[in-house]
């Protein structure tokens, strides 16, 4: 209640949610050569008829809340019933679409038998989204205008070079995302979105697994190698000249060991 004007405001759940809708299409087109390369493509388009976001709505209806409530001593102004209420709610949706590609390529069926075992897997997402959304409760990192959706990043990209032969297997593989709204935690424990710089990440893995035949049937050994590049995960309020986080996690070095019996 603020006792200055006696409107009253809240926040908290909402038990009268509708559940999030869409009318939904997916088209997608595959080829494939042999049993290991393949390509593909892949479309779709959401409208979604309804989405669940926090919005801050005035009008809201106290009657039954204030019944009972004694105004504190020194309160002058009279008591509105309506005030301010922020809670989730449903949004009028809008359209989400986004166009995938793949492709998986052993390179010894472009270059011939002295590339046997090399290979190469590439992917690409593209999506759009009309949607807009506004969260009042991370104003402070997003501001106070229509946002884009949390999570959704307009371009992502995975590329995975190989080696398989002979019990070796070693992977290398980079991906990219665009930027995009995260959610965090903050300090309180509550809910809050934070623009993120978008990922720069480059993993690899060795293993050997020892042929039936040797001494050592059924062991495989493993190293595995995950941010090479030591990225940093940054966040940042509105525009990336106000940096929130700087944060290095380091690379992070695994070997391991399994026998199958």
């Amino acid at each position: 209640m603020d006792t200055a004007t006696g409107r009253p405001g809240a926040s908290g759940g909402n038990p009268l949610l509708d559940p999030w809708r869409a009318n939904a299409f997916d088209i997608s087109w595959e080829k494939y050569f042999g049993n290991k390369a393949y390509i593909a493509a892949a479309y779709f388009y959401k409208q979604l008829t309804s989405y669940i976001y926090t919005q801050t709505r005035d009008g809201y209806d106290f009657t039954e809340l204030l019944k009972g409530w004694v105004p504190p001593p020194g309160m002058t102004v009279p008591v509105q019933t309506t005030g301010t209420m922020t809670a989730p709610f449903n949004g009028k949706g809008g359209r989400l679409q986004g166009l995938e590609l793949t492709a998986s390529m052993p390179l010894d069926m472009v270059f011939g038998e002295r590339l046997r075992g090399f290979g190469v897997i590439a992917s690409a997402s593209f999506t759009d989204s009309s949607i807009k959304i506004r969260d009042p409760e991370s104003s402070s990192s997003v501001g106070n205008g229509p946002i884009s959706l949390p999570g959704l990043s307009k371009q992502v990209y995975n590329l995975t070079a190989y080696y398989e032969r002979n019990g070796f297997e070693f992977r290398i593989n980079n991906r990219r995302r665009s930027d995009f709204i995260g959610e965090i935690g903050n300090f309180a424990g509550n809910r809050t979105l934070r623009y993120v710089v978008g990922e720069n990440i480059t993993d690899a893995q060795l293993s050997y697994t020892f042929s039936q035949d040797s001494g050592f049937g059924g062991l495989t050994l493993l190293l595995q190698a995950n941010n090479l590049g030591d990225a940093a995960y940054r966040t940042y309020a509105g525009s990336k000249d106000r940096p929130l986080e700087y944060i290095k996690w380091g690379r992070t070095l695994l070997l391991g060991a399994s026998y199958k019996f």
